[in-house]
């Protein structure tokens, strides 16, 4: 996987709808953001939960050993049951020590609850 990183300040000159950029540009919990603006139900629908191994590209994405073991988690956020974004959080079996091992035991509840409002994680 090839990733190329665009700069924010010339992406958002292109982008004329100040709700999308906003959206986009947001720099706190992005979960956060959608809950305040969606004037409807807020969900977080829980796709997966899992434990697997790491594939190439996320491993060289994160400086993992190959085929190390992680946690991946998928969810999709919703407005009004419209699926604003699909998230696929991989977390490195290592980052989950004592004081993170709450994050993968989520359920439905926003990962963002716990890396914005928790300060024992990290």
């Amino acid at each position: 996987m090839e990733i190329d990183w665009q700069n924010k300040e010339s992406v958002a000159q292109e982008i004329s709808d100040t709700r999308i950029s906003q959206f986009l540009f947001h720099e706190g919990s992005l979960t956060h953001f959608i809950q305040q603006h969606c004037e409807g139900k807020f969900n977080l629908e829980l796709i997966s939960e899992s434990w697997q191994t790491a594939r190439s590209d996320e491993a060289a994405l994160l400086s993992l050993a190959d085929y190390e073991k992680i946690f991946i988690r998928k969810v999709r956020l919703k407005c009004d049951n419209h699926i604003l974004v699909y998230a696929h959080t991989v977390i490195p079996e290592k980052t989950l020590s004592l004081k993170n091992k709450k994050l993968s035991g989520l359920g439905t509840n926003p990962l963002a609850d716990v890396l914005f409002k928790d300060e024992n994680t990290y």
